[in-house]
């Protein structure tokens, strides 16, 4: 073998090599707190393009989170609404990537148990979760490599927001597949 053709198979596995790694997976999580409660759960897919370890917002095609709590027995800013809206009522939010204001994971050296996923969600399209003229919407930050997540939930009439509800999780544990 000379040198041209071992350079150039030498090219050639890298770039197959990088390829694989770059290749687009769907993974599943499955966000729980220190209570064993399940809190988040959702999928994205993607692929490292860049080759820097990180899957970021620009590498995700698909994405979606659902919360498992409603929050409605929170903090009211304002009352009123709640007069109208039945707990059974509010709509169940489910994040899709249209949603995602910010991401990473990191791909590579992930060792079993040790995931780095952090990300921004918040509802763009709130008349798709009007209840009664009320508009429902809802902001998840998981954040500080998965350790801590904020949720926010919040209702509007159409002419101004109102927070009713925030809360916080930490040690919480991922689980990804």
């Amino acid at each position: 073998m000379n040198v041209k053709s071992f350079l150039a198979t030498v090219v050639f596995i890298f770039l197959a090599i990088s390829s694989i790694e770059a290749a687009e997976k769907t993974y599943k999580f499955t966000i729980i707190n220190e209570n064993n409660e399940t809190k988040i759960e959702g999928s994205f897919k993607g692929g490292d393009s860049n080759g820097d370890g990180w899957i970021d917002k620009t590498e995700l095609t698909n994405f979606s989170e659902i919360v498992n709590q409603t929050c409605l027995r929170g903090k009211i800013q304002r009352k009123g609404w709640k007069e109208f809206v039945e707990e059974e009522d509010y709509p169940k939010i489910l994040h899709t990537l249209q949603d995602v204001k910010k991401f990473r994971f990191r791909v590579h050296k992930r060792k079993k148990g040790d995931v780095i996923l952090e990300f921004k969600t918040n509802t763009d399209n709130m008349k798709k979760f009007a209840v009664r003229d009320y508009l429902f919407w809802r902001q998840t930050e998981l954040k500080e490599n998965g350790t801590q997540v904020v949720f926010l939930n919040g209702v509007s009439d159409g002419k101004e927001g109102i927070v009713f509800c925030m809360s916080e999780a930490k040690n919480l544990r991922i689980i990804l597949k």
